[in-house]
């Protein structure tokens, strides 16, 4: 819901709050814009997608806002979900075998040749405000409980992908951010320090004792507030051990970008691929449990793990849409699908399991 529903509810909301500056000017690209000084979805043609291209007025965004906000309680799971406190022992095995941890959303941890790896951490609040969008109930695993990270990566500036707590919290620890371009300085207000943080546009690469971290395109929007709409770039990633390659496609429309990442690095051993937080009305910008499993196939996924749902209701749909819908169409399809309950340490090799079903209304 990142598209529609942060232009509405964010900018709106952070109508109030001081915002970061501008991302420094650029080179023209496929992707950016240097006498906006804004970035963009190349190739983006919402008629073509068979996709409306009417765009919701300002008393329509209104609405949309107020029932997020205000409405949508029926859109939450009608019990706690089942929640594994991660075993630190297991995942931090020296033993050749890479390991992962989802703490919901679109918060993982990973485990690669000896590196402690983060992906858009976010613990608590999804907005700006703690009554809008809250969590459904506590993350697996608190940031002082966590290991020691050496890697941060962060897809693009939503309140849900980049949370100023969690970077607060890691400014005096060693861990070294990579994101987006034009996302630095917002971190360094942050405190974070300039030496720990490296900026990438597409397709650039930065490589930390054997582990290649390269930034890959997305079809989505950024900003935190109504003047820094698309002053930042979004991104997803591709991460390259040794002995393997996994994919994070951050918040993104479906478009022709997975295969083409496919024949840059594919195939993968395991893809974390967005399913959630989606409506017609964004659907630029957030993709339909059917186009997550089009998108895992597209980039040549072994297996793949849905992300972006499980912890905050940010569109109209049920709780567990879609994770219910992905998984009926993957085992269609035979594709493999890892569904993880939070916290709890898995594999590229772990089966998936249908543990949501246990707090369905009946």
């Amino acid at each position: 819901m990142k598209s529609f529903m942060k232009i509405v509810s964010f900018s709106m909301l952070s109508f109030f709050s001081a915002l970061p500056g501008s991302a420094a000017v650029l080179a023209a690209s496929d992707h950016y814009d240097p006498t906006h000084g804004v970035y963009f979805s190349p190739g983006l043609n919402r008629e073509a997608n068979g996709q409306s291209t009417d765009r919701p007025g300002l008393w329509q965004e209104a609405e949309i806002f107020w029932r997020l906000a205000f409405l949508n309680s029926s859109n939450t799971p009608p019990c706690n979900l089942p929640v594994q406190r991660p075993r630190w022992s297991t995942f931090l095995q020296n033993d050749g075998t890479d390991r992962f941890v989802w703490f919901g959303h679109s918060t993982i941890l990973m485990h690669l040749s000896g590196q402690t790896v983060m992906i858009d951490p976010v613990f608590g609040l999804a907005s700006p405000f703690s009554w809008l969008f809250p969590r459904w109930q506590p993350s697996p695993a608190s940031r002082a409980s966590l290991p020691a990270i050496d890697t941060i990566l962060i897809s693009h500036n939503h309140f849900d992908h980049l949370e100023e707590d969690t970077a607060r919290f890691f400014s005096n620890k060693k861990a070294h951010y990579v994101v987006p371009s034009g996302l630095a300085e917002q971190l360094t207000e942050w405190g974070v320090p300039a030496d720990h943080i490296t900026e990438l546009d597409w397709y650039q690469t930065w490589e930390h004792e054997g582990i290649r971290y390269t930034t890959v395109p997305a079809q989505h929007i950024s900003g935190r507030g109504l003047t820094d709409t698309n002053k930042t770039l979004w991104a997803g990633w591709v991460i390259e051990t040794p002995e393997k390659r996994y994919f994070y496609s951050g918040d993104t429309g479906y478009s022709r970008h997975f295969s083409e990442i496919r024949k840059r690095f594919g195939p993968f051993s395991l893809a974390f691929i967005e399913n959630g937080q989606y409506d017609p009305k964004w659907a630029d910008d957030h993709m339909s449990p059917a186009q997550t499993v089009q998108a895992a196939a597209d980039a040549g996924a072994e297996a793949f793990v849905p992300v972006h749902w499980g912890a905050y209701a940010m569109a109209f749909h049920k709780w567990n849409d879609p994770v219910r819908d992905s998984t009926a169409l993957a085992e269609q399809r035979n594709i493999k699908e890892i569904t993880p309950v939070m916290g709890d340490v898995f594999t590229a090799a772990s089966q998936g399991s249908h543990w949501w079903e246990r707090c369905s209304k009946p």
